[in-house]
Formats: C-alpha cells, structure tokens, sequence
C-alpha cells in the first residue's frame, strides 16, 4: 500500500508533464493568432526590446490548464489511470468527483476568465484609463471567488472579516504580479517557484485539490518560461500577469494551514512568506512612487529587478537572484508547519533580516551607481 503523499507525488509529476507537452503543442499556433490580431508589444519608451513580441503567454497559460482539465476528466471518466499505484488512486478519485459537481470551481474558472479578458483588452489598447476598469474586474473577481466560490481563509471570527480580508489579499497578489512583470523570465519563474513550494505543502497536508490545481498551472508556466526567459520570444502581458496573480492567490487560499490540534498561529503566515519577495518589490515601489508623487499604477524603473541592474548585474543574473530570494523564503514555509514558538520566531526573524539587508545593500548600492554615472557625466 503506498501513502497518499507518494500517490499525489505521482500524480503531480504526472499532470505537470502532460500540461506542460499541451502547452508546448498550443504555443505555435497562439502566437500565430496574436501575431495576426495585433495582441504585440512594441519598441517604445521603457521598453528594451527593438522587434514587437506577442503578449500571448496569459492564453497559453490559460487555455493549456482549461485543455489539460478537460482532457483529465475524459480520461479518469473512462478509466485510463490504471498505471497508478495502489488502492489510494480510488481515494483521490473520489476527492476530485465533487468538482465536477460543485459550481464553486466553475465561478473559479469564470473569475480567471474575467481576469484573462479584461487583460487582453487592457494589452491591445495600453490605455492608462483602463486602469481603474481593470481594478474593477478584479475586484469583482475576487468577490466571486470569495463570496459564491467559497475561497476564503478561515481563522478570523466573524466570518465576513475572513472574506474581505480574502478579497483583498486577491486583489492584492494580482496587482503584485501584474506590477512584477517588469523583466525577462521573472514573473514567469518566481510563479513557478511559488507553486512548486504550494504543491509540495499540498502534498505535504494532503490537500488533493491544492497539488491537483497548482500541476496544472506548474506545467502550463514552465513551458511558457522557455519561451519567455532572456531573451524573451513571447511576453505574457496583463493578460497573462492577472491570471497568475490569480491562480497564485487562490493556491494559498486553498490550502488549510491550521488543524485544531495547532497550538500555534505561525502557520498562518505561510503565504505570505512563500510570497515575501514579490510583496516586498510592490511595497517599495509603491512606496518610492508615494514619496516622489506620482501615481502608483503608473510604471518606472524603481523594481528590484531594475535597481539590480544599475548596481551592475545583467538582466538574467538580476532574475536568477530574485529567483533565489524567492525559493529561500519560500522554502521556509515548510518549516512553520511543524516547528515550536521559538523556531518559528526564529525563521520569521530570519527572513525579516534577510529582505531588510537585501533592500539595504542595493539601497546603498544604487545610490553609489548614480553617483558615479554623475560623475563620470560631469568628468
């Protein structure tokens, strides 16, 4: 008899690799629709690429999970699964047959689709007006997935502060992705890396649906990352950023990080560790773009990713670094699951020192790299 978790291990590998050759499959062709239909993004201010690139990486992302769910249900539904192991398949069988039966999951799907939608009307006109329109949509996404789809954390009484807290926190992680999305590969691969720690935790707590859903999405992001990371060929666009924003936001929702044995709040910070990098380049952006008066959805040069880039550092070091962060955070989530007050306190300390030291050193170093370029102007 195998364990669950050596089940859902299986699984996992299974449903990332067959979303992943599905997403491979449809790439050509969506690029080809987004070449022809003009969803481009052009050379122009701020922009460091000299050709026009599809935004096609949000419907790649989008429409490979809708195929791989689909084509999932038809072949559990005839039976072709008989490769898995033991008698525990029959258990996670029996786990997924409420979704095809519970309207909660398919307001989910017409959430994403809002979300995928108003971002592909916001990348075919570019229009700083959309702004507020697309704070709607989400807005009523979040409401959707919280209110009718039953998406929402559950350790705040009374119930309601559980789901506006919820909806914010959405609102807020598709805004932090979609601001994230400001270089080569780093949206795409921190998602990645945030959903793979997700799963693991999923597999970890034998949460079903969690390792299920964050596969899918997995496999659907690497096969857009190859085509995305330095140099890019494809962008994925406001289209693509909400929808990962999204997906990412519902994963930590769904997943239950307290039992009612648990002694410990702690574990209620999990998401926001697994996201610390991401959360912490939006908050000082926002905070420097406060400082200077200027709008907040209006883009700059002010990310992690760029302030790396005026300290020295190329464009793909400066990814793979935020790539690092993000894992070494991450992973720490792991370990408020089953640790002590103590080592909680501990681990918590220890990634409030790392991102402050962090934001210091390139802090000091983007001050000194301005001062030279000054002075080097002046000699």
């Amino acid at each position: 008899m195998h364990s669950l978790a050596t089940i859902l291990f299986i699984v996992s590998i299974c449903v990332v690799t067959f979303t992943f050759i599905v997403a491979l499959i449809i790439t050509p062709f969506i690029n080809k629709l987004a070449i022809k239909v003009g969803l481009l993004d052009r050379p122009g201010e701020r922009k460091i690429h000299q050709t026009v690139i599809p935004m096609s990486g949000g419907s790649i992302i989008f429409l490979s999970c809708i195929l791989t769910i689909g084509i999932s249900t038809i072949l559990v539904h005839f039976g072709i699964c008989s490769f898995l192991p033991g008698d525990s398949i029959e258990h996670i069988l029996d786990s997924i047959e409420p979704i095809r039966k519970l309207p909660q999951y398919i307001l989910l799907g017409v959430s994403l689709f809002l979300l995928w939608i108003v971002g592909i009307v916001d990348d075919f006109y570019k229009s700083e007006g959309m702004a507020k329109y697309k704070l709607v949509v989400q807005f009523l996404a979040a409401c959707i997935a919280v209110f009718f789809a039953n998406t929402h954390i559950t350790f705040f009484k009374p119930v309601i502060l559980s789901q506006i807290l919820s909806v914010v926190w959405i609102v807020g992680i598709v805004n932090a992705f979609n601001l994230l999305d400001n270089m080569d590969g780093l949206s795409g691969g921190i998602s990645v890396i945030c959903s793979l720690v997700l799963m693991g935790l999923g597999i970890w707590q034998g949460e079903i649906i969690v390792v299920i859903m964050s596969s899918v999405f997995i496999g659907a992001a690497m096969a857009f990352l190859i085509n995305n990371f330095p140099k890019a060929k494809i962008f994925l666009g406001d289209n693509g950023s909400m929808t990962v924003g999204f997906v990412l936001a519902v994963l930590t929702l769904k997943i239950s990080y307290l039992t009612s044995a648990d002694s410990l709040s702690f574990p209620v910070l999990i998401p926001l560790i697994i996201l610390a990098i991401p959360l912490t380049d939006v908050f000082s952006v926002i905070v420097i773009r406060v400082l200077n008066k200027r709008p907040i959805y209006i883009g700059d040069n002010n990310h992690v990713s760029h302030r790396l880039t005026r300290v020295g550092f190329s464009k793909r070091d400066a990814v793979l670094i935020i790539y690092m962060l993000t894992l070494s955070t991450s992973l720490s989530g792991f370990l408020l699951l089953k640790t002590d007050i103590w080592f909680s306190l501990i681990i918590i300390f220890q990634i409030l020192v790392l991102i402050f030291l962090f934001i210091l050193l390139l802090t000091k170093g983007d001050k000194t790299s301005i001062k030279v370029k000054l002075r080097n102007i002046i000699n």
